[in-house]
């Protein structure tokens, strides 16, 4: 086909649970083990092209900001690896969040 989709897995990181490693420093964490991880999503309410079209809506749409401070992506070519490489690296990240509780 001439057209391409981008699909990422994606999910939530609760920083609650590991207080001492911001969101920012868990992708970059990833990104050191050689993951493509990215921080998830912004929410229409903060992209200036958008502010306009919201100016009209009252309240703080927790939902949104909330996905926007605990998501985290991952691009889908690197989750085809071979299952060995997939394995380590789940096992280098729970020793990595285990040593933040």
């Amino acid at each position: 086909t001439e057209r391409r989709a981008f699909m990422r897995y994606s999910f939530c990181y609760r920083q609650k649970r590991f207080p001492h490693m911001p969101k920012g420093k868990f992708i970059e964490m990833l990104k050191s083990e050689g993951v493509p991880a990215l921080g998830g999503y912004t929410t229409m309410l903060t992209e200036p092209r958008f502010q306009k079209m919201f100016a009209s809506y009252q309240g703080d749409f927790p939902n949104s900001k909330l996905g926007e401070e605990e998501i985290v992506a991952i691009h889908h070519p690197f989750l085809l690896e071979e299952h060995h490489v997939l394995t380590s690296l789940v096992k280098k990240i729970k020793t990595s969040l285990s040593k933040t509780i």
